[in-house]
């Protein structure tokens, strides 16, 4: 087994492990001292981080002085324990990383320091596709070690829960822009709503012209708005609100969709129902969408009949 691949993982651990020390004793503990976190928000923004620090200052331990072949044995050993510890660290992510952003002792604290806060929160992320990668490597030059693939087996199963709360983070994070362009400040975020499209469309209104407006579709619900005033602009920005780009008109509950004109279509909510236009092949991807986001609710709904 090649020992150069042997020595890159064991400074790699290490490098990662002083990061994770970084975290807890250069973030964590500081501020709970401070009282500027309670111990509630520091469960918040640093999740599990403890449990991570002890798995991987043992898993360092195992590897640091054995041989070139005893190092896939110490991977299969702790795969199971990185297992729980991994996923439970990613299934907080987002919660941490939105939390960050609105915790005004927080952000203060941090501009003091060098190394940015979030650049260590997602190390965890991106550690186990960096053993897979490892593995490979040892793979190429030991393609006759069935352990190595084993090993892999497991750090592969564990890659696929994280990329599944990575995907879920993207989706809230996107979520959370969104609401907070709105004003006044709306609260769309929902543990199962999705993002599905956004884009202009021309609005029927009650005297029959149309007017233009910011269209967000997500999972059982729709919004819409007009762009601020300039005035209401400048006066955002001088609150460091910048962000903040539509007036909400309209929240809509779907219930239907369906065609009206060649350019045109309906969508009926619990709360009204709306007409929108557009180019004709825009209008056949909205209708799409909006019957998609019906279909992820009624498949949610499902088993709550049954």
């Amino acid at each position: 087994m090649n020992s150069n691949i042997v020595r890159e993982i064991k400074t790699s651990e290490c490098t990662y492990l002083n990061g994770l020390y970084s975290l807890l004793y250069d973030y964590m503990n500081p501020v709970l001292h401070l009282g500027i976190i309670t111990s509630r928000e520091s469960r918040i923004i640093f999740g599990n981080i403890k449990e991570l620090v002890a798995i991987n200052q043992s898993f360092f331990d195992s590897i640091e002085t054995i041989s070139s072949l005893d190092i896939v044995r110490i991977f299969l050993e702790y795969a199971e324990l990185f297992i729980p510890s991994y996923s439970n660290y990613a299934s907080n992510y987002t919660q941490s990383i939105m939390y960050l952003k609105t915790h005004k002792g927080m952000n203060r604290y941090l501009k003091k320091l060098d190394i940015g806060i979030h650049d260590l929160l997602i190390t965890p992320i991106q550690r186990i596709p960096r053993y897979i990668l490892f593995l490979n490597e040892l793979g190429k030059v030991s393609p006759e070690t069935p352990e190595i693939d084993q090993a892999k087996s497991s750090m592969q199963r564990i890659a696929g829960k994280i990329n599944m709360f990575l995907e879920d983070h993207e989706n809230k994070m996107k979520i959370w822009k969104i609401q907070n362009s709105f004003f006044p400040t709306q609260r769309f975020i929902t543990p199962y709503r999705v993002f599905k499209r956004q884009g202009e469309l021309m609005k029927l209104t009650r005297k029959g012209t149309y007017k233009k407006y910011k269209v967000f579709l997500f999972s059982g619900l729709l919004v819409y708005g007009r762009a601020l005033p300039f005035i209401i602009q400048q006066i955002m920005k001088s609150c460091g609100k910048s962000y903040v780009k539509y007036i909400l008109n309209r929240k809509i509950t779907p219930l239907n969709c369906f065609v009206c004109s060649s350019d045109t279509f309906q969508v009926q909510g619990i709360e009204k129902s709306v007409i929108f236009r557009t180019e004709c092949c825009e209008k056949d991807g909205w209708i799409r969408s909006i019957n998609d986001s019906l279909a992820v609710i009624q498949d949610m709904q499902a088993p709550l009949r049954t």
